[in-house]
């Protein structure tokens, strides 16, 4: 996984949310301040493959967002989750994310949406 960042925008890696996704998941983090922008923020790119245990992955995510958010900075996080957020399984990972004020923005699922 590989964000790209304009030349002129000053970013830097945020290494140590990196080992807190899991092994089994791919996850970037970069953090952008002044003058690109008036306050800190983070972006987080995250993938989980679709075999990787769901629980395990939970666990780890919540604990970056907490970490993130104990550092009292903006996330936007850019993910590929491969849960399926319209089912009723996926309910509790859903509801952790609305409860940490994390929720998550789709228009459509991925999967069944044809492109034109």
């Amino acid at each position: 996984m590989c964000p790209f960042v304009k030349k002129n925008i000053q970013s830097s890696p945020h290494s140590d949310l990196v080992a807190l996704v899991g092994e089994e998941a791919e996850a970037v983090f970069l953090e952008f301040a002044e003058p690109f922008c008036k306050k800190k923020i983070i972006v987080g790119c995250i993938y989980r493959p679709p075999k990787f245990n769901i629980n395990c992955f939970s666990d780890c995510f919540y604990s970056t967002l907490g970490k993130i958010t104990n550092e009292k900075k903006n996330l936007l996080y850019l993910c590929d989750f491969n849960i399926k957020l319209l089912n009723s399984k996926s309910s509790q990972f859903i509801d952790h994310l609305n409860a940490s004020s994390f929720p998550p923005s789709y228009k459509w699922a991925t999967k069944n949406y044809c492109h034109k």
